[in-house]
């Protein structure tokens, strides 16, 4: 693992983070401007499309059990591929064919350490 610090250089990077529990998204936005990046929080799947028409993202970051549209939903009714995809959730075994439609999958844990690895690995910034 890992430590990822502030960098002036990530503010280049937007992210698109969508998800529909407020602790969580408290957790991801506090992390992810932690260390430099600018952030666009959704509160489920039909929001964020509406956001994704209008803006550019450098990544995003989904749930998959969320209100109005879930992320499964969501990630398959993004075409093209407009960004990388990570989905973070805790139901990642009840769907098979996540690594067509995504780029990462990390299981939701009390550490963001592996969900910070893959937001670095996809943007190449390590």
């Amino acid at each position: 693992m890992q430590k990822y610090e502030y960098n002036d250089s990530h503010a280049k990077f937007t992210l698109l983070v969508v998800e529909d529990d407020p602790e969580i998204q408290t957790a991801l936005m506090f992390s992810l401007k932690r260390v430099g990046f600018n952030v666009k929080i959704c509160s489920h799947g039909l929001e964020a499309l509406n956001v994704i028409k209008d803006n550019v993202f450098s990544l995003m970051i989904t749930d998959l059990e969320m209100p109005v549209m879930n992320g499964y939903v969501l990630i398959k009714s993004i075409h093209p591929r407009k960004m990388p995809i990570i989905v973070h959730s805790g139901s990642l075994s009840l769907y098979s064919d996540l690594d067509q439609w995504s780029d990462a999958q990390v299981l939701k844990s009390t550490s963001l350490a592996p969900l910070m690895d893959e937001v670095f690995r996809l943007l190449k910034l390590i």
